[in-house]
């Protein structure tokens, strides 16, 4: 009878130290989800932002690309909670056209932004930033 009870005692602490261990690797592992989640639509968002400004500035002739795209993107992303805009940045390249002298350009808008932190890694684990880009060719008005 004696030893039937020590086993019991020692079951109970084996399950209270197996619990103690798992449990804080479980939590890690759902905000790990949470935080992997929170960059995706971070990268979505931002990529539409990119989409928002190239369309903006490919329909406003007359008017900087520049301006217009970042000006879009800030405001397209205004809206949202949690995101923080900490890039804007443009690049323009020409596109040789067939059948005419004149070049079309081709222009590419790269986004960044910053995401909550749900695990504070103090930047150890660079999981709070995104970085999108978008293309889009503009012809030249005809």
């Amino acid at each position: 009878m004696h030893s039937l009870a020590i086993v019991g005692r020692r079951s109970r602490g084996q399950t209270l130290a197996e619990a103690a261990l798992t449990i804080p690797l479980v939590i890690i592992l759902i905000l790990g989800i949470m935080q992997v989640s929170l960059l995706a639509y971070g990268a979505m968002m931002a990529r539409f932002a990119a989409f928002a400004g190239l369309r903006a500035a490919a329909v406003a002739p007359g008017m900087a690309v520049e301006e217009v795209a970042g000006d879009t993107v800030a405001e397209v992303l205004s809206g949202i909670p949690g995101l923080t805009l900490l890039k804007v940045s443009i690049i323009e390249t020409p596109i040789p056209m067939l059948d005419s002298v004149y070049t079309g350009r081709r222009f590419t808008l790269t986004v960044r932004v910053r995401v909550p932190r749900v695990i504070p890694s103090r930047g150890i684990i660079p999981l709070d930033t995104a970085s999108v880009s978008c293309a889009m060719p503009m012809e030249p008005p005809r």
